[in-house]
C-alpha cells in the first residue's frame, strides 16, 4: 500500500514572465488506475494544486 502511494509526487511548475518575474504552481501528479483505487477506498482526494508554504511567499515576492 505504502509503495503505491509513495509513486505520488508534487512538482514546482515556475515559468518566467515578461517581467522578469516568475509564476510558481505545484502540481501534483495524477494517480494511475491503483493508486485512484486505493485513494478512493481511503477516501482520500488529491488536489491539483497545493498552496505555496508561507515561508515561500516572500521569497516568490522578492524575485517578482
Amino acid at each position: 500500500m505504502y509503495e503505491e502511494l509513495a509513486r505520488i509526487q508534487a512538482h514546482d511548475v515556475v515559468l518566467p514572465t515578461a517581467t522578469h518575474g516568475h509564476i510558481r504552481l505545484r502540481c501534483v501528479t495524477q494517480p494511475d488506475a491503483p493508486q485512484a483505487a486505493l485513494l478512493d477506498r481511503l477516501g482520500v482526494v488529491l488536489p491539483k494544486r497545493l498552496r505555496l508554504a508561507e515561508q515561500e511567499r516572500p521569497a516568490l515576492a522578492a524575485n517578482a
